[in-house]
C-alpha cells in the first residue's frame, strides 16, 4: 500500500483546487467513524431520496464578522470556502447527516431498506481526483483530513470486504453486494463536488463498485450566500450553481433547484460496466 509521501506526490502533481492535507497513514483514513447522529432502524428515504454531506469546519474558528470580512474581500490571497453549516442550508434539508470518512458513507447508505434509494445527493469538497469525506477550511485553501480516490475504491471492491453499522441497537454487517442492493434500478448517485468530473477515474470507479450512475461536473460548484452586511452571517437563502464564464455568483450561475444542475451542460454521468 502507497504510504503517506507517495500519496502527497500524487496529489502534489494532480490536484488542481485544493489542497490536501492528510494526517496518518493510509489504514488510519480508512478507519474514519460517521460523525451523524446514529439511527437505531432501518429507513425509508422520504421520495427515495437519500442526502448526505461532507464534515468540514472552519480551522481555527472564526467568527460571523470574520466570515463576512473574507466573504466579501477583495484580496485574491483570501477566499470564503462552504462549511457543512453552507451544505446544510443550501439544500434546506433536515434532518442532515455529515461524513466522517467513505466507509462511514457506506454504513450510512447500509442502514437503508434494499431497493429504497433512487437518488443519493453528496455535498462535499474535492476535486478531479479526490473526493473529500471531511476536513477543514481557513481563508486560503480547504484541507482534507479523509477522502477517497481511485485506489482506495478499489481497495473497497475487494472480495470479503463487510462494513460495520448499527440497526435497532445491534451491529451489524453489510457487505459491498449488500449496499448495491439499498440501490432501485436506474439509480443515481450525485456528486455535489467541485471539478469531480474533469477526470472520469474517480466516478467510473465509485460507479463499478456501487454499481450505480455517478453524476459529477466538470467546473466548480458555487455557493452564494445572501447580500452580508452585519453579523451575523446569513446562511438561509444560500443558492448553488455553477461557475459560468465570469466566475462568480451571477445570475446565469445560480439555480433556484439545485437537483436540477444535474441537466447542467458541465454534468457528466458515468454508469456502470
Amino acid at each position: 500500500m502507497n504510504n503517506l509521501n507517495q500519496i502527497l506526490s500524487r496529489v502534489a502533481a494532480n490536484v488542481d483546487a485544493i489542497e490536501d492535507r492528510v494526517t496518518g497513514t493510509v489504514d488510519a483514513v480508512l478507519d474514519q467513524s460517521v460523525l451523524s447522529s446514529p439511527m437505531a432502524n432501518s429507513k425509508t428515504p422520504k421520495a427515495s431520496e437519500v442526502t448526505l454531506f461532507g464534515h468540514f469546519v472552519w480551522d481555527p474558528p472564526i467568527s460571523e464578522q470574520e466570515e463576512i470580512d473574507i466573504l466579501l474581500s477583495e484580496d485574491p490571497t483570501k477566499q470564503w470556502s462552504p462549511s457543512i453549516l453552507d451544505f446544510m442550508e443550501a439544500t434546506d434539508l433536515s434532518p442532515n447527516f455529515s461524513i466522517g470518512g467513505f466507509e462511514a458513507l457506506l454504513a450510512e447508505i447500509a442502514k437503508y431498506k434494499p431497493n429504497s434509494i433512487s437518488r443519493l445527493n453528496f455535498f462535499t469538497h474535492g476535486n478531479s481526483i479526490l473526493l473529500g469525506m471531511s476536513g477543514t477550511i481557513d481563508s486560503s485553501n480547504v484541507y482534507f483530513d479523509s477522502y477517497i480516490d481511485e485506489a482506495k475504491l478499489d481497495f473497497y471492491a475487494q472480495d470479503g470486504l463487510s462494513i460495520l453499522y448499527e440497526e435497532k441497537g445491534k451491529e451489524k454487517e453489510a457487505t459491498i453486494a449488500d449496499i448495491r442492493k439499498r440501490f432501485k434500478e436506474n439509480a443515481v448517485f450525485v456528486l455535489y463536488s467541485c471539478n469531480s468530473a474533469v477526470e472520469t477515474g474517480l466516478l467510473k470507479s465509485l460507479s463499478k463498485l456501487l454499481d450505480v450512475t455517478v453524476i459529477g461536473f466538470n467546473n466548480s460548484i458555487l455557493y452564494c450566500p445572501p447580500v452580508q452586511t452585519n453579523p451575523p452571517f446569513k446562511r438561509k437563502g444560500t443558492r448553488i450553481g455553477i461557475s459560468k464564464n465570469d466566475g462568480g455568483c451571477s445570475k446565469n450561475a445560480k439555480v433556484k433547484d439545485w437537483r436540477s444542475l444535474i441537466d447542467d451542460e458541465s454534468a457528466i454521468r458515468v454508469t456502470p460496466k
